[in-house]
């Protein structure tokens, strides 16, 4: 019969699997934001004013992700709240994608004896729910009630 006994069906978890991209692009996405930030503070920090989103500096609306540096960084130091005020996508992601790069970066490492989350669209549909919902809202406060949410 043609497919993978269930022993080889753990061996080659990660061989070509949609958790093995996501793993690997999760990982690339969380290094890649890091560094920017670390370059925007580290070369632009005097240079650039309070708003640091492109987004908002050329279209003077809110993005999907605007207030999410304030969030990650109210949700590090552990104001949970203000880090949903200012964008509940960034407490969402982490909810779900740390947990989901441990547990596979275990499962990569272990070769598929530990087990790691399997990638399911849902969590996808969520974070991007969210980030649009939070982007209405924001803009619908800016642009319908003259409130900017996020100074």
């Amino acid at each position: 019969m043609h497919g993978l006994q269930p022993e080889d069906e753990e061996r080659n978890f990660f061989d070509w699997s949609i958790d093995k991209e996501v793993l690997f692009l999760g990982w690339g996405l969380l290094i890649l934001v890091l560094c920017g930030y670390l370059g925007l503070y580290l070369f632009f920090r005097n240079q650039i004013g309070s708003v640091t989103c492109f987004f908002r500096i050329f279209f003077g609306v809110y993005c999907p992700v605007c207030g999410g540096s304030r969030a990650a960084w109210y949700m590090i130091t552990g104001h949970w709240l203000k880090s949903l005020y200012y964008n509940a996508t960034v407490l969402v992601t982490c909810i779900i994608g740390v947990p989901y790069l441990i547990s596979n970066t275990l499962c990569y490492v272990t070769k598929g004896k530990m087990k790691g989350m399997r990638y399911h669209t849902i969590y996808l549909i969520i974070v991007v729910g969210i980030a649009i919902l939070n982007c209405i809202w924001k803009n619908y406060a800016l642009l319908g009630k003259g409130i900017a949410l996020i100074p």
